[in-house]
C-alpha cells in the first residue's frame, strides 16, 4: 500500500478492486475448504464481505485521521508474514500474522475475524498478543511492549500495550500446559460444561495456595 493510496476518494476503489482479486485466487488459496462447501454459502459469504467494505473504508479513514498517513503506513507495511517464532527460554511457540514496526521497534500483529470492543482489545486477544510479543521481543533483542490487533471484519486497528501482568498470565498458562503433559490435570471446576465433557473423570478439586499459581 502506497502513501498516496491512503486518500479518502481512492480508498473505496482500492479495496474493492483487491476484494475482487482475492475472489479470483480463492480456489487456488483455499481448495480444500472449498471442496467442502456449497456454492450458495460461498456467494453468501462473498456478498457479506462485499457490504463490509464501505463501513471499512469509513473506519480506516477515521484511523487516517487518529494516526496519520505515515504511521498507519507503518502499522500495515509488515517486516514478516507468519513468522514461526519459538523461544528456548520460554519453551513458547507462536505465530503472529506479521510483524510490523512500531517507533523502530518489531512488534506483532494479529489478525481476528469477530467484532471488536468499544475499548482497547478482547481479554483472550490480550494473552495471545502477549504471548507473541514476548516471542517477537526475544527474537528481535528489543523490549517494545507493544502490539496490535487487527479486527479485520471492520478494519479496526488496536493498539495495545503489553503489562506485566499479561506476561505473568501467558507464563501461568504454559506451566499448566507443561503439567498436563506430565499427567498432572488441573484443579476441577464445576459448570455446565462439565456433564458432556469426556475429562470429567479424570477432574479433582483441589483447593490451594499453590494451585492459584499452577
Amino acid at each position: 500500500m502506497k502513501r498516496d493510496s491512503l486518500k479518502d476518494d481512492d480508498l473505496y476503489p482500492l479495496l474493492k478492486s483487491r476484494y475482487l482479486h482475492l475472489c479470483e485466487e480463492f480456489d487456488l488459496i483455499y481448495p480444500e475448504v472449498l471442496k467442502k462447501t456449497d456454492e450458495e454459502t460461498i456467494c453468501s459469504s462473498k456478498n457479506n464481505i462485499e457490504s463490509c467494505i464501505e463501513n471499512i473504508c469509513a473506519n480506516l479513514n477515521a484511523q487516517l485521521t487518529q494516526y496519520g498517513p505515515e504511521l498507519m503506513l507503518e502499522y500495515l507495511t509488515p517486516v514478516s508474514i507468519e513468522p514461526y517464532l519459538y523461544s528456548d527460554k520460554t519453551g513458547i511457540a507462536g505465530s503472529p500474522t506479521m510483524i510490523v514496526m512500531d517507533s523502530d521497534k518489531q512488534v506483532p500483529m494479529v489478525i481476528k475475524g469477530g467484532k471488536y470492543p468499544d475499548n482497547g482489545i478482547w481479554k483472550n486477544d490480550r494473552i495471545h498478543l502477549a504471548s507473541l510479543a514476548m516471542l517477537t521481543e526475544e527474537k528481535y533483542s528489543n523490549t517494545a511492549g507493544t502490539g496490535f490487533v487487527l479486527y479485520s471484519r471492520e478494519a479496526v486497528i488496536r493498539k495495545a500495550g503489553i503489562r506485566s501482568t499479561d506476561r505473568r498470565q501467558v507464563l501461568k498458562i504454559r506451566n499448566r500446559i507443561k503439567n498436563i503433559k506430565n499427567g498432572m490435570m488441573p484443579e476441577g471446576k464445576n459448570s455446565d460444561l462439565c456433564t458432556n465433557c469426556i475429562y470429567s473423570n479424570l477432574c479433582k478439586s483441589r483447593k490451594s495456595l499453590m494451585s492459584k499459581f499452577f
